[in-house]
């Protein structure tokens, strides 16, 4: 008995917790960095972006500033509900998106109970990974419909990041004078979204249908999704979303608010 206790705690501190797996991956990414788009956010190289995502760029500042491959999202604010009847859940968040290769990975961990968290992207591979008390895995997910549905919360993040606008990934097309819908291939996915901007050409709410929604049991649906962006902040002469929602509009249950919260800082590298 006392062996299998040493074997058991020898096993939990090899485990990374998932905030090391988050540190981790992010070095990952940045030390395979390739350089995607031109040098700099100028009117050349923004011409080959649709007219909204070029007036976005300049309502927002980033005309004729460096381009950016990456950023660090730090979240001064978020909140998660597990479910349709739960309370919501305090969280601290942080995450790190990143251009070429594309990728996302982010840490999270519930402020009222010893339950943390890792998403992960990265070339068709996506990952949930949730354990208690930092060690204990609790929740793993690793299949194809998570792995499109973290592509997705990738491509919903680009007017975050914008130098993911420049992704030869992606391929833009302006809908009307207020939409833009972009199709992205990687990592044997393709899936859409659109983008909606308001007058001023900000870029207010991010739509897609390609995005699974998990309804237990192992069982994956494909449910309207939808990422709102209710207002925009300054940073270092930015203008940077501020206050998100997250949502599905499922069939039976109506719309399902399941994460919010109001970014920090974005730190651009």
């Amino acid at each position: 008995m006392k062996r299998l206790l040493l074997l058991l705690v020898a096993a939990l501190a090899a485990c990374s917790t998932p905030e090391q797996m988050y540190v981790e991956e992010k070095a990952a990414f940045q030390s395979e960095r390739k350089a995607v788009g031109p040098a700099r956010f100028d009117s050349a190289g923004m011409a080959s972006l649709p007219a909204l995502w070029q007036q976005y760029l300049r309502v927002t500042g980033f005309e004729n500033q460096p381009m950016h491959q990456g950023a660090t999202i730090l979240w001064e604010q978020s909140y998660l509900k597990l479910g349709m009847n739960r309370e919501w859940g305090e969280l601290k968040t942080e995450q790190y998106n990143h251009v070429q290769p594309l990728a996302r990975s982010s840490w999270m961990q519930f402020q009222s109970m010893p339950l943390s968290g890792r998403d992960l992207y990265r070339n068709g591979y996506g990952e949930m990974n949730g354990k208690l008390f930092h060690r204990i895995r609790l929740i793993h997910a690793n299949n194809k419909a998570v792995a499109q549905s973290a592509l997705i919360t990738v491509f919903s993040e680009m007017m975050l990041v914008p130098g993911f606008l420049f992704h030869p990934a992606v391929k833009w097309e302006q809908i009307n004078e207020k939409v833009v819908e972009g199709t992205l291939t990687d990592g044997g996915f393709t899936v859409k979204g659109r983008f909606y901007f308001d007058e001023e050409g900000l870029c207010r709410k991010f739509e897609s249908f390609d995005r699974f929604y998990d309804a237990g049991k192992g069982v994956y649906q494909k449910q309207p999704f939808y990422v709102f962006i209710d207002s925009y902040k300054a940073q270092n002469g930015l203008r940077l979303p501020y206050a998100v929602r997250a949502l599905w509009q499922l069939p039976e249950e109506g719309a399902f608010e399941y994460y919010r919260g109001k970014i920090g800082s974005v730190k651009f590298d």
